[in-house]
This record gives C-alpha cells, sequence and structure tokens, in this order.
C-alpha cells in the first residue's frame, strides 16, 4: 500500500472484515507510514498493522482491540478514547501519546 487512497479503501475493507460482511479483508500493513493521519470512531480491532508509525497523528474513540501492534510508534499521537484490549503492544513507543 502506497497512497493514502489505497489506505483508506482498505480501512473501509476491514470495516466490513469486522462486520463480517461480504467484501471484508482483515487490515495488514507492515511497517506502514499513518503519520499525521487523522482517524476517529472506527474499529481496527484484529487488524496486523506491526512497525506502524503513527507519529503526531489524531486517532480519537479508535478501536485498536485484538491488534497486531508490535513495535508500532505513537510518540506525540492523541490516542484519546481509543482503545487497546488485549493488543500485543510489545515494543510500541507511545512516549507523549
Amino acid at each position: 500500500m502506497t497512497t493514502r487512497t489505497e489506505l483508506i479503501d482498505a480501512i473501509k475493507k476491514h470495516q466490513l472484515y469486522v462486520m463480517k460482511q461480504p467484501g471484508g479483508k482483515r487490515l495488514q500493513l507492515r511497517n506502514g507510514n499513518l503519520s499525521r493521519i487523522k482517524m476517529s470512531k472506527i474499529s481496527l480491532e484484529d487488524a496486523v498493522l506491526p512497525g506502524a508509525n503513527f507519529i503526531q497523528a489524531v486517532i480519537r474513540d479508535v478501536k485498536f482491540d485484538f491488534c497486531d501492534l508490535f513495535g508500532t510508534n505513537f510518540v506525540e499521537a492523541d490516542l484519546e478514547g481509543s482503545s487497546f484490549m488485549r493488543a500485543d503492544l510489545r515494543g510500541a513507543n507511545m512516549a507523549r501519546a
């Protein structure tokens, strides 16, 4: 995935995956650059995002439950209201998040 348009499409397909709807596909993005992205009120639960870069992202009320977030960078991210229940956060950097 290289463009924001492709990323948005992948997130939409992941929403269908979470809701068990046709056309759904689990989001798998290793080492993706999501810095400064703005997302709110969506579910990324069960997504595979190891090594992703969320530096200075605004991520409010997003469900990261059961996600693979190994080594993910959330430095200076706004995570207000987001949940990380049973997410793999080993090696994640949440400095000033």
